[in-house]
């Protein structure tokens, strides 16, 4: 599961849901989750204090959007970026 943590008012996390979008549409086996750290404030992990940040399956794999290429090859391999 890749869950991207946003809120409002922020253009980089314009651009990160945007790029789940694009996970959604490119990775159709990967479950993704916009987690807005406004009215979901329950749901964000200590190890989450930025947005946008990227978690893989529990472990943040950026802070800040990280490249296409490199969350595609994570995604495509499951490894860390």
């Amino acid at each position: 599961m890749l869950e991207v943590f946003v809120t409002v008012g922020c253009e980089s996390c314009d651009h990160a849901r945007k790029v789940a979008r694009r996970v959604s549409e490119e990775f159709e086996d990967v479950e993704v989750d916009v987690i807005d750290i406004d009215d979901e404030p329950d749901r964000v992990p200590p190890s989450v204090f930025a947005v946008p940040s990227y978690v893989w399956n529990g472990a943040v794999i950026s802070l800040g959007n990280p490249s296409w290429e490199q969350l595609s090859l994570l995604l495509t391999n499951g490894g860390p970026l």
